[in-house]
């Protein structure tokens, strides 16, 4: 099914940094009829919090009751591994009827947060720690944990931690873009974690070659790097019952410095074909950072403007999933 990840309307929604910014801010019930009126066939929540604030039992069961009255899937989302927290998240996610909690292992940026291997190791193996209690846990609700490839593990160590905590019930969160956050190739990360997939971001990057190495900005999907039509085969084959929730990150730039020596400190190894691979899908883009027009949260936009935008750019994202993809809406896509 495709649906949509709440992150997209965040001015739409007022959370994050549009906190407080939006006079009317859509609560998750509005929410779900205006992307059910657009052809949204379910939601995964960026963060149940984020929309849900302290996670209010009886609005949680309201969510869930509506989504259920409207044939809309939901998905939790929570981040990071700390078992008291991500119960939390499992117990909101089981109030609202869901089946899945998506998190991910943090937000540990190379090199600005971690910046050694030192750290990397420790982190990695408090998480190893954290998964064998959260698989317990995900057990006890009866609800799979999605790991997300964020900007910090390589689909290598993802891959090693599920193996190792060896549950059915923890998985993964394929984000079909994030591999340029890391310097991986999203088509071989689709292949190498499709036995593990449960949920995904469907996104796209464009990137803009730069001097130390590329800049990552998202728009419509389709109109960036990410090679969407050989990956969506890979996750059916893998599993044809995953629901594709897009996610459109479009209110920031990335830039990775890869070319410069200190991105590379806190991995301890890796394969420098992943490099080489990064660099030549950046220069057969042909973008230039030059070129690179400053997204509509940068530019200053009114919260109308911001709004409108988020609109606009999902419609012609569900466009692109129909037309080019072979998406259904209203019917599961297998």
């Amino acid at each position: 099914m495709l649906g949509v990840v709440t992150h997209s309307f965040r001015a739409t929604c007022g959370i994050y940094d549009m906190q407080g910014k939006n006079p009317n801010p859509l609560g998750p019930i509005e929410l779900m009829h205006k992307l059910k009126a657009m052809g949204s066939q379910g939601i995964m929540f960026i963060s149940t919090e984020g929309h849900i604030p302290n996670l209010d039992e009886g609005l949680l069961g309201e969510v869930g009751e509506e989504a259920k009255s409207l044939g809309m899937y939901l998905e939790g989302g929570s981040s990071g591994t700390e078992p008291v927290e991500t119960e939390r998240q499992l117990r909101a996610t089981a109030i609202m009827g869901g089946k899945i909690l998506k998190t991910s292992v943090g937000w540990l940026l190379h090199p600005d947060i971690i910046s050694n291997t030192d750290e990397w190791n420790t982190f990695k193996k408090e998480t190893r720690t954290n998964l064998k209690v959260l698989a317990k846990m995900a057990r006890y609700w009866d609800i799979k944990i999605g790991l997300e490839n964020h900007f910090d593990v390589t689909y290598q160590e993802l891959a090693q931690f599920v193996d190792e905590v060896g549950s059915e019930y923890i998985g993964v969160t394929l984000d079909t873009a994030n591999a340029f956050g890391i310097v991986q190739d999203p088509v071989e990360t689709a292949r190498a974690l499709a036995p593990y997939i449960i949920a995904t971001h469907f996104k796209d990057w464009q990137l803009y070659e730069t001097r130390n190495g590329y800049t990552m900005r998202q728009d419509v999907l389709g109109q960036g790097e990410v090679d969407l039509k050989t990956i969506v085969p890979i996750i059916q084959a893998a599993n044809p019952d995953v629901n594709y929730s897009i996610e459109l990150d479009h209110h920031r730039n990335f830039e990775m410095k890869v070319l410069d020596p200190a991105y590379w400190n806190s991995f301890e190894k890796r394969d420098p074909n992943d490099l080489v691979k990064m660099l030549n899908i950046t220069r057969k883009a042909n973008r230039p950072i030059e070129k690179l027009k400053d997204v509509p949260y940068l530019k200053g936009a009114s919260i109308e403007e911001l709004m409108e935008h988020e609109t606009k750019i999902l419609q012609k994202s569900m466009d692109y999933c129909v037309k080019e993809l072979g998406f259904e809406i209203g019917k599961e896509n297998k």
